[in-house]
């Protein structure tokens, strides 16, 4: 590849493995690539990823990854609509946000991204999103005290928008925390586009409502 640009498309992919491999084969589309899955020893698979550079020359880089292939990510109908819904992604890992932007625009949504509490609320105050995606361990403001801030702001609107917590941590303990400090609901990380696909089907409203 040249001018970097596929490489640090191939650094991301390196760090994919919670996203699912349904991201990943869109972002390879969205590069205008090939992303093609075959069987390995064992129960591995072997995923070959062909990234176009800016010259006659190509890069094939191969992942092994210890899962079974995914659908492709469902197509959303082309129609008009008055209003284009908005999601704040707020996380602090780089890679999670890039390739999870990257998804949502895929689909026609707008998207906007914080990495601090902090910048999450000033963005949720500003922008008033239609979903919120919402990491709980951030720099500045962890996830559960933005998401106070947002439910108690002047703004009523603010109240209602849907907000989804993220979280590595594991237990009933863990999701109650999310719930009580007001968030619609609770994913734990890692997850995969069906449940991203679930969330966008679950809260936000059809196109042109």
């Amino acid at each position: 590849p040249q001018d970097g640009a596929p490489n640090s498309v191939l650094q991301q992919l390196n760090k994919l493995r919670p996203i699912g491999l349904a991201l990943l084969e869109t972002l390879v589309r969205l590069h205008q690539g090939q992303f093609t899955v075959s069987a390995a020893a064992g129960h591995a698979s072997i995923l070959t990823l062909r990234l176009p550079a800016t010259s006659q020359t190509s890069e094939t880089a191969i992942i092994r990854q210890e899962t079974s292939p995914t659908p492709s990510p469902p197509s959303r109908p082309t129609q008009p609509q008055a209003h284009t819904p908005l999601i704040l992604i707020a996380d602090d890992q780089t890679a999670f946000v890039s390739i999870t932007c990257n998804y949502l625009e895929s689909l026609g949504f707008q998207v906007a991204t914080a990495r601090d509490g902090e910048e999450a609320v000033r963005l949720a105050l500003s922008l008033l999103p239609d979903l919120i995606f919402m990491d709980v361990c951030m720099p500045m403001l962890d996830g559960l005290s933005a998401i106070r801030q947002i439910r108690t702001a002047a703004d009523s609107k603010l109240h209602t928008i849907p907000i989804i917590s993220l979280s590595g941590g594991t237990g009933a303990t863990d999701r109650e925390n999310c719930l009580a400090a007001g968030a619609t609901s609770y994913l734990g990380k890692p997850f995969g586009i069906r449940e991203i696909d679930r969330i966008i089907q679950d809260f936000l409203p059809p196109a042109g409502s």
